[in-house]
């Protein structure tokens, strides 16, 4: 019975060495090809922005976020792009208020309208 068990345990843990190297390399895999996926979708939302087409790039950028969702590059796209949408159309500037001269005191005594106040 002991050959028995060590043959089983011996064959558990040499399919465990082998699934787990397997599943290392498959998630190195998927990892990379979301970075590239996103990346992808990334440069996509910045050509429709420079082309002014928002509503594409926004596209994108959702696109990205949804190819990795724990990656920073998509938020980042997502951002430029509401921030494009929601810019104002025309730049507001404001105008700074003419300083009036200060009034000086008139110190002559020629008894113009003064009434004596």
């Amino acid at each position: 019975m002991k050959f028995l068990s060590m043959t089983v345990g011996a064959i558990l843990l040499v399919a465990a060495i082998v699934l787990s190297f397997l599943v290392s390399t498959n998630g190195k895999n998927i990892i990379a090809n979301q970075q590239k996926i996103t990346t992808e979708y990334v440069s996509k939302s910045d050509m429709a922005l420079k082309n002014g087409d928002i509503n594409s790039a926004i596209k994108y950028a959702k696109l990205a976020i949804a190819a990795n969702p724990k990656g920073k590059a998509g938020f980042d796209a997502y951002q430029k792009a509401m921030e494009a949408k929601y810019k104002p159309s025309v730049q507001e500037t404001t105008v700074p208020e003419e300083q009036a001269p200060a009034a000086t005191p008139d110190n002559s005594d020629d008894g113009g309208d003064d009434m004596g106040c």
